[in-house]
C-alpha cells in the first residue's frame, strides 16, 4: 500500500467515511490539491489532523461524486467484480 493510500485510509477511518464515498477520495484530494497548489499528501495531512472543516467539505464533494450516476455505476462495478480480482 502506498503512503498516500495509507493516509487516505486514516482520513476515511477518522471521519467514518462510507466505502462508496471513500472510493472517491483519491480523486477528490488530487483535484483539490491541484486547485490550491499543494502536494496531495500535505492536503490529506491537513484535512486529517488540522482542519475538520476542510475534511467535511472534501467528504461532501466525495459524497456528491459517489451518489452521482457515474459514481453509483463505478461502485456497482467494483462490488460486482470484487470476486474476480481475488
Amino acid at each position: 500500500m502506498s503512503v498516500l493510500v495509507g493516509k487516505i485510509n486514516v482520513f476515511a477511518n477518522k471521519y467514518e467515511v462510507p466505502p462508496n464515498v471513500a472510493m472517491m477520495l483519491p480523486a477528490v484530494f488530487k483535484n483539490a490539491a491541484s486547485k490550491v497548489n499543494m502536494n496531495v499528501e500535505e492536503l490529506v495531512d491537513a484535512a486529517t489532523a488540522k482542519n475538520a472543516e476542510l475534511a467535511l467539505y472534501l467528504i461532501t464533494i466525495a459524497d456528491d461524486c459517489a451518489n452521482s450516476k457515474v459514481g453509483m455505476e463505478r461502485w456497482n462495478n467494483f462490488i460486482n467484480n470484487k470476486g474476480e480480482a481475488a
